[in-house]
């Protein structure tokens, strides 16, 4: 049988405050009772737990396993929430030189301190003009566009020094796609085929990760999957790391 524990659950400049877990708990579920009591969104924030010196950094270990006894008190921290994660898989014949839409990140509820862009492969259909692409867009909350990066080149262009799986790339807080950024903002992915007959685009796992300020937090808060002839879907952590 399961014991019931009392925790005492302190942060920074407020008193503390007790909560009612068994020890079979997880982490991740005394993180969800904690979010509860608080009446805090865990897409917005993220709980950091600390035990004496410990942090209880695995989300699917149990109470009992950090020792945790009736009466100890843990320390909280609040921090931003662990990265946004866009996901595409691409295969389109669509005839225009406008940049298409794919996954798009919710509303930013923080700054952002770096991005990181990866693609398995990037081809077109290999012959003719070459008119492919693959862009990162930043984009006010009304749509209107802060910055567009075309990120490789054109595929096959004079512009375009890679193969059909071009490296991965880092935006740091340097660079404007990450110090445009402000809560309100979002990201979007796009892609262009090319007008004209023949045209082709294939894109296989491309991603865009991108992280917070001030989050020690790697689980993702929010993932949004886009494959072409398919409804994007989003997948969003209900518990914190």
């Amino acid at each position: 049988m399961a014991t019931p524990l009392t925790l005492s659950i302190g942060s920074l400049g407020k008193e503390p405050f007790d909560v009612d877990v068994l020890e079979t708990y997880t982490v991740s579920e005394l993180c969800r009772v904690i979010l509860e009591k608080l009446d805090l969104d865990p897409t917005k924030q993220h709980l950091k737990l600390i035990f004496d010196t410990t942090v209880l950094e695995d989300p699917t270990q149990t109470l009992s396993a950090y020792k945790l006894e009736t009466g100890s008190s843990l320390l909280l921290l609040l921090e931003n929430p662990g990265p946004i994660v866009l996901q595409a898989t691409i295969n389109d014949r669509t005839a225009s030189d406008d940049p298409l839409p794919a996954a798009r990140s919710k509303e930013l509820a923080h700054s952002v301190s770096s991005i990181e862009v990866s693609a398995k492969c990037f081809k077109d259909q290999d012959w003719g003009n070459a008119k492919s692409a693959l862009f990162l867009t930043l984009k006010r909350g009304d749509g209107d566009v802060l910055l567009r990066k075309n990120l490789y080149g054109t595929y096959r262009g004079q512009d375009y020094p890679y193969g059909k799986q071009p490296p991965a790339i880092t935006f740091t807080e340097s660079d404007d796609m990450v110090s445009l950024a402000e809560p309100g903002c979002f990201y979007q992915m796009e892609y262009r085929v090319g007008h004209g007959g023949g045209h082709k685009i294939t894109v296989e796992d491309w991603v865009v990760k991108i992280s917070f300020v001030s989050s020690s937090c790697t689980e993702p808060s929010d993932v949004v999957h886009f494959r072409t002839g398919a409804q994007t879907t989003r997948s969003r952590r209900t518990l914190p790391c």
